[in-house]
This record gives structure tokens, C-alpha cells and sequence, in this order.
């Protein structure tokens, strides 16, 4: 049993399983049975749907230290809310072009929408094994950033910031 932040024990179990069995685990509690992969307004059924697992560097330096806080990112909310961090699609420029960003912003424009929200994200820190890799040991350079934001612009998207 773990001890720490909180205690897992038979009554939390329990009590998480009820609140699957009749989901109320965002504020449109849809109500579905999630335990019979009954799938509510966030499209997820019985097992959550892990979109990344990162060494996160946004917060406070306390919180991150060298390698990063840790962070998982789920799929399937449903709010839409304007004011959250993944209303918009969010890019990481990466050294050397290796994330293939001009075609990424092509993508977005010919097969989702040109109004869409993009955020271009300028943060690429080489970390964990990056200096194994000379192609991703340096952090980008401006000119790297700036042909990117100048032509997911020129393509039409909507840039935030």
C-alpha cells in the first residue's frame, strides 16, 4: 500500500470504481458506466487514453529542478474550454527541423482547418540522452523559430502569442 500524497486503500478503490460505474470525473457527468466501456461525452470508454508522459520545464524552477517535473497528459476532454493550455494545437520547434514543423503546419491547414489555433513553442531544452545526439544536443536558434511562426502566418492559422 502506498503512503504518501494520499493512501490507496479498499474504500478508496471502492469508491473510485463508483464514480466509474456512474462517471462523474469532469463536471458534465454524463453518468455512463464507464467500467462496461460505456464511452461518455470525452469519447473514453473504460481505460484512460495516455497522450504523453514528459519531463515537463514549465513551471517554477523549484518544481522542475534539472530534469523536469513529471507530467501526464490524457485524452479525450471534453470542456473545450477557451482558457485551457490544450485549447490550442501546441508545436515544439526542434533542432534542425527534425519535427518536420513546416509540414505539420501543412497538415494542420489542408486536413483540419486553417482556423485552427496554433501555439508554435519555442522551449526545446536538450535533456535526459539528447547530448547523444548531436542533431537534438542544442537548444534552437531564432531563426529556427521565426521561419516556422512566419509561415504557419502566411498559411493563415491562427497563432497564439
Amino acid at each position: 500500500m502506498y503512503k504518501g500524497y494520499c493512501e490507496i486503500t479498499p474504500k478508496t478503490i471502492k469508491r473510485a470504481y463508483n464514480i466509474l460505474e456512474s462517471c462523474e470525473l469532469c463536471p458534465r457527468v454524463c453518468g455512463v458506466n464507464r467500467l462496461n466501456d460505456e464511452k461518455g461525452i470525452c469519447g473514453i470508454g473504460s481505460r484512460a487514453i495516455v497522450s504523453s508522459v514528459t519531463p515537463h520545464f514549465g513551471e517554477e524552477s523549484v518544481l522542475v529542478g534539472n530534469g523536469g517535473s513529471g507530467t501526464i497528459f490524457f485524452a479525450g476532454c471534453n470542456l473545450g474550454c477557451v482558457f485551457c493550455q490544450n485549447y490550442d494545437i501546441r508545436h515544439l520547434i526542434m533542432p534542425n527541423n527534425i519535427a518536420g514543423s513546416k509540414d505539420i503546419v501543412d497538415f494542420i491547414v489542408n486536413d483540419i482547418s486553417e482556423n485552427t489555433f496554433i501555439n508554435i513553442m519555442d522551449q526545446y531544452r536538450p535533456t535526459f540522452k539528447a547530448h547523444n545526439y548531436p542533431e537534438t544536443n542544442r537548444h534552437i536558434t531564432h531563426e529556427e523559430f521565426h521561419n516556422v511562426y512566419v509561415y504557419a502566418k502566411k498559411r493563415g492559422l491562427r497563432l497564439s502569442a
